[in-house]
C-alpha cells in the first residue's frame, strides 16, 4: 500500500471497532510515559480494541491499564535464541488482524513487527532509518526541545487525536500495595512507619553521584526527621547501593534488586519523598504522585524532566552540558563534574524548603 498524505487520515473517521496495536518495547521510563497514550486513544476512539506490545518484564507497568484491551509480551531472550521463535511471534502479531499499528518504539524490531502485520495503516516518523515500513509517516520533532511525553504523543496528534491533560498512569492494585507492604515488613518497615526512597543506581558511569552526598541525606533524614530511608535498585545494580552503605551512620535499609515494577510503584507511592537520577525510578515515582527530588547530569531536563509541580531538578549548565550519549572521556569515567557540582546540602535544603 503506497504511503498516505497525513492530511487525508483522521483517526476519528476509523471505525469503532478498529483493533489497534502500539509497540513501544523498553525501558522502563520510556514505557511509564507512553502509558499516557492509551487514554488519548480510547478517549478519540472509546469502541477500538487497544493492544500494546512490550518486552517482558515491562508489563507491569501496563497491567491493570483500564484503557488497554491486551498486553502482548515479548520474550527477548526467546526471541533471539531462534528465527524459528521469530518466526512464531511474527505469525502471531499477523493473526490478530490489526488495522492500524503505530510504531512508537522506532528500533529495528518493532519495524519488522510493524512491516509484517498485515495492518492496513503502518505509522512511524519518516526520519526513521527504516521509514520505508510505515505508509503513514510522522514529521519528526527535535527532542531537545520538547519533552519525551509530548515527543511521544506528537504521533497521535497528527494522527488527527485530540490531547487533553495527557499524563502517565500506573495501576496499583490492593493486592500490589499488600505485596509491597509485605516486602518492607521483610526489612522492619511497618505499616505506621514514614518512609522516603533513594533510587541511587545508574546504568553509566558517566551519570553517577558520589556515594557518600547519598549516604548523608539518609543519615539526615534518619536522624533529624525520624524518617526511614530505603534504597532501591533494578537488577544487577545492588553493588552500587552497597557501596553508599559504607558511608553511613545509622541503619542501612537497602530492598537492591527485591522490587518488581508493581512494588516499586507502590512504595513509592507511599512515601514522602524519592530522590533518584534521571531515570525510570523517577518517572514512575511522578506517575504515582510521589514528590521526586532528580539529580541530572548528562541529560537534557526539557526532555526528560518529571512531570508535574511537585518535583524538583538538580542540574549544573555546564559548557558542556548536556553531553549524552556523548560525554567527556574524563566523565566516562566517573565523577562527572556536573554532578560533584551538586551537594548533599543543596539536596537537603531543597527537600525541606519543599517539604516543610
Amino acid at each position: 500500500m503506497p504511503s498516505l498524505n497525513l492530511k487525508d487520515f483522521r483517526f476519528h473517521n476509523l471505525p469503532t471497532n478498529t483493533k489497534i496495536l502500539i509497540i513501544r518495547l523498553r525501558s522502563l521510563g520510556d514505557m511509564v510515559l507512553n502509558t499516557a497514550c492509551y487514554k488519548i486513544v480510547k478517549e478519540n476512539l472509546p469502541s477500538c480494541e487497544l493492544s500494546v506490545l512490550v518486552e517482558s518484564p515491562l508489563q507491569d507497568v501496563i497491567s491493570g491499564n483500564p484503557y488497554v484491551d491486551n498486553i502482548i509480551v515479548l520474550d527477548r531472550d526467546k526471541i533471539k535464541s531462534s528465527i524459528t521463535n521469530q518466526i512464531r511471534f511474527i505469525n502471531y502479531i499477523r493473526k490478530q488482524g490489526y488495522d492500524i499499528v503505530i510504531d512508537m518504539h522506532g528500533g529495528p524490531k518493532s519495524a519488522i513487527f510493524t512491516l509484517f502485520s498485515k495492518a492496513k495503516y503502518r505509522v512511524g516518523l519518516e526520519d526513521n532509518r527504516r521509514h520505508f515500513v510505515y505508509n503513514i509517516k510522522v514529521k519528526s520533532t527535535s527532542f531537545t526541545t520538547i519533552h519525551s511525553l509530548e515527543y511521544q504523543i506528537r504521533t497521535l496528534k497528527a494522527l488527527g487525536c485530540s490531547v487533553n491533560n495527557a499524563r502517565p498512569y500506573i495501576h496499583i492494585s490492593e493486592e500490589d500495595r499488600l505485596q509491597a507492604n509485605s516486602l518492607l515488613k521483610e526489612v522492619g518497615i511497618s505499616e505506621d512507619d514514614k518512609i522516603a526512597v533513594i533510587a541511587p543506581a545508574v546504568l553509566k558511569k558517566h551519570n553517577e553521584w558520589q556515594p557518600d552526598k547519598f549516604a548523608l541525606i539518609a543519615d539526615y533524614y534518619q536522624q533529624k526527621r525520624c524518617l526511614k530511608i530505603l534504597f532501591a535498585s533494578g537488577p544487577n545494580q545492588g553493588s552500587q547501593i552497597k557501596r553508599i552503605g559504607k558511608f553511613m551512620n545509622t541503619n542501612f535499609i537497602s530492598l537492591a534488586e527485591r522490587t518488581t515494577i508493581k512494588d516499586l510503584a507502590a512504595i513509592s507511592k507511599r512515601s514522602i519523598f524519592l530522590l533518584c537520577h534521571n531515570s525510570g525510578p523517577m518517572h514512575l515515582g511522578a506517575a504515582v504522585g510521589v514528590p521526586v527530588f532528580a539529580l541530572f547530569g548528562p541529560s537534557n531536563p526539557t526532555a526528560w524532566r518529571p512531570l508535574g509541580d511537585r518535583h524538583h531538578v538538580f542540574y549544573k549548565s555546564l559548557p558542556c552540558s548536556p553531553c549524552a550519549p556523548h560525554p567527556l572521556k574524563v566523565c566516562r569515567e566517573g565523577d562527572p563534574e556536573c554532578k560533584k557540582m551538586i551537594s548533599a546540602e543543596e539536596v537537603i535544603k531543597v527537600i525541606d524548603d519543599k517539604l516543610g
